[in-house]
């Protein structure tokens, strides 16, 4: 429904510019019982007039319908919610970004401001996933059996990004329970691990007769005994990380070796181990080793270096 008030706009506006109900109901095509109608509150104009109306007195439509600048943030929001288009969210980020950049906008103001921002950024990520989520399954239909592995994990955390927990996991254990080969595995146990359900990882490979089937060929589920090594570690059981730490040592990769040795670091730090020092000397010789962004080199020598 139309703001009542709309009709005092017309009527302030009207005799700011010695206009008369007549002369404005001639301008309009209308009656000048009917303007004298919307300016007493009786009724307001159909919604086509409102440009001539805007026009003629040279206001925005906001100004007539009483919008605030918070109203249009919403509105343009709202826009980039139904259109999805770059323009959309290029406009509405725009608006909201002069206002945060008004001194005269005080700091509840800016409060609501910095909410709209974030519900926009918010919109924009699930917008984004959506679309990912839309490509990665057409590339899953385009590849070959040998290459949907990765494309299916990845259809996964996007759809964890997308807050599809619990969903993501029961599909998980059941492709699973369904079919329980090392692929399988490795989605359920990437998954757990993705939600910090340490406890569920090792529940599965010591107590899940088919996974304890599949981990016996360490050649076919290497992965599956790397993720296992990390749930120890971050289920803090010490003695367990050292006798598997050194199983998987020789046979892993350097990367993942690499991976292994700073979460046993952190785990020794934890416990006051006096092998730290070792092991700690085992990162800093990986690092060398293999080829890193330099950020990343410093960001994890300066980790281990805290421990």
């Amino acid at each position: 429904m139309m703001n009542n008030n709309i009709g005092k706009k017309i009527s302030s506006l009207r005799k700011s510019k010695n206009i008369t109900q007549t002369e404005l109901a001639q301008y309009l095509f209308v009656t000048p019982q009917t303007v004298s109608k919307w300016e007493a509150g009786n009724g307001t104009p159909d919604i086509s007039l409102i440009p001539k109306i805007a026009n003629l007195f040279d206001v925005s439509l906001d100004y007539l319908f009483d919008m605030t600048d918070a109203q249009r943030v919403r509105d343009m929001i709202s826009k980039y919610s139904v259109l999805k288009d770059d323009h959309s969210f290029e406009a509405a980020r725009s608006m909201v970004d002069s206002m945060l950049d008004d001194p005269s906008v005080d700091s509840n103001e800016k409060t609501e401001y910095y909410a709209l921002k974030g519900h926009l950024y918010l919109q924009r990520s699930r917008d984004s996933i959506s679309k990912a989520l839309e490509a990665t399954n057409r590339a899953i239909e385009c590849s070959s059996d040998s290459d949907k592995s990765a494309l299916i994990m990845q259809t996964y955390l996007l759809r964890l990004m997308n807050g599809e927990f619990e969903n993501v996991k029961q599909e998980c254990k059941q492709a699973f329970s369904d079919k329980p080969n090392a692929e399988n595995l490795y989605f359920y146990l990437e998954v757990l691990m993705i939600l910090n359900n340490y406890d569920d990882v090792i529940s599965v490979v010591e107590n899940n007769s088919s996974a304890s089937d599949i981990m016996q060929d360490k050649s076919n589920s290497l992965k599956c005994w790397i993720q296992y090594f990390q749930a120890i570690g971050n289920a803090g059981s010490l003695e367990k990380a050292k006798n598997l730490y050194d199983e998987l040592s020789t046979i892993v990769s350097e990367q993942d070796l690499l991976t292994m040795s700073i979460i046993m670091a952190k785990l020794l730090a934890q416990n006051a181990d006096p092998k730290l020092g070792i092991m700690k000397d085992t990162v800093y010789s990986l690092l060398d080793k293999i080829e890193f962004n330099e950020y990343i080199r410093k960001e994890i020598s300066a980790q281990i270096q805290a421990l």
